[in-house]
């Protein structure tokens, strides 16, 4: 029996978390016995060679906004699509985002797979309209409980399914942080704060800058390491210069350093002493599970899922959502009280080994394709050729 392929198609064109989390997705299909090939949007070269480094085949498609009112350029975008899928014989579309369900839901039913899309953040609001470029998806999976209950299409949210995320856990060192922090031109006795996300309206910058002000007035001597791209996209660089006026009113720049995006985010996490995670709105985020895969002491905002991968006081502290005093008061008692900070660091590596490790993630995405196999009766057909 050949094997079963499947198609990611993925929402942005650059790389964030994502794209990593369908990266791991593919991976794990990959230990399964599924093929994968990832859509990428036309013109995404820098998101295409993360996939060939790691040996999945690409192709790309063409992003056009669904309309009834001009339907025409949608609908040519939708037959190339289409046609591609069923090029490549697949059998699977797995939208990585519901974004990605809106540009490819249609050409994948089309193409005669079936689709499903993950949904990664909190849709609570979706309006009529959206929801009916929704329809052509079969099943939807969700990152969270919090996701799926809140889910705005609720008769389809019941028939999803919940697939927590997984992260591989990193050998602990005792390498010094020296190293790293003089990549990022941070002094070696410098109380690091990280934070690593894209620079979006939906990550609550705002709040963190208010905190900061609080923790700096405490201690002069802490920073703020931002590690995501801020310059790429341009709704990135114009919230990044609005959060640098904030920055500046405060007299914080010599505070805050965005680092932009980071390859290696062993580094990013050697720098830092503990995590914060400031959020309007959130799904189940894998960065959270790489702080704590790394032992370090986090702080985020009680929203989405958030809860579903922190106990509060045991593997983490949740705050409040736009509360600048929580956030300030639990990460000043993580520079106040190291002893408890090593504390909930310990807790955080042992909730990532006990319910997030890569091993039980495998077992989770083997399940959930193992049954939608046996539901639909897909038999594996002879693959045809795919090119790079």
């Amino acid at each position: 029996m050949n094997p079963i392929r499947i198609a990611h198609i993925l929402p942005f064109p650059n790389i964030g978390g994502t794209e990593v989390a369908t990266l791991r997705l593919a991976d794990a299909l990959a230990m399964a016995g599924y093929e994968s090939i990832l859509f990428c949007p036309s013109g995404s070269n820098e998101l295409r060679q993360l996939f060939h480094e790691h040996s999945f085949v690409t192709s790309c498609y063409d992003q056009v906004e669904p309309s009834y009112h001009n339907p025409l350029p949608y609908l040519r975008a939708t037959r190339f699509l289409t046609h591609e899928l069923r090029r490549h014989q697949v059998r699977i579309v797995h939208c990585s985002d519901i974004l990605a369900a809106h540009y490819a839901g249609l050409a994948g039913r089309l193409s005669g797979a079936f689709v499903m899309s993950h949904v990664r953040c909190q849709s609570c609001d979706i309006s009529k309209r959206d929801q009916s470029f929704l329809y052509p998806v079969q099943r939807f999976v969700f990152v969270s409980m919090q996701t799926r209950d809140t889910f705005a299409m609720r008769k389809r949210a019941l028939r999803g399914d919940v697939l927590y995320d997984g992260i591989t856990l990193p050998a602990m060192s005792e390498a010094a942080s020296g190293q790293a922090r003089e990549h990022y031109g941070i002094a070696p006795e410098s109380i690091v704060v990280g934070m690593a996300s894209r620079v979006h309206p939906s990550k609550d910058f705002e709040t963190l800058i208010k905190a900061a002000k609080t923790i700096v007035d405490a201690f002069p001597q802490c920073c703020f390491l931002i590690a995501g791209d801020y310059q790429k996209e341009p709704a990135h660089r114009e919230y990044h210069g609005r959060l640098a006026a904030l920055i500046n009113q405060a007299g914080l720049s010599e505070h805050f350093l965005f680092a932009g995006f980071e390859q290696d985010m062993g580094r990013f996490y050697a720098a830092i002493d503990m995590f914060v995670l400031s959020s309007h709105v959130e799904g189940f985020p894998l960065v959270l599970l790489e702080a704590m895969s790394h032992a370090k002491p986090v702080v985020a905002t009680d929203v989405g899922g958030v809860s579903e991968a922190i106990v509060h006081n045991q593997s983490g502290l949740l705050v409040p959502h736009a509360s600048p005093d929580k956030l300030a008061e639990s990460l000043l008692l993580l520079i106040r009280d190291p002893e408890e900070a090593r504390r909930l660091a310990e807790g955080a590596r042992r909730q990532v080994q006990q319910k997030f490790s890569d091993e039980q993630f495998f077992q989770r995405v083997k399940s959930l394709y193992s049954s939608l196999v046996r539901q639909l009766n897909l038999m594996g057909e002879s693959p045809a050729c795919i090119s790079t």
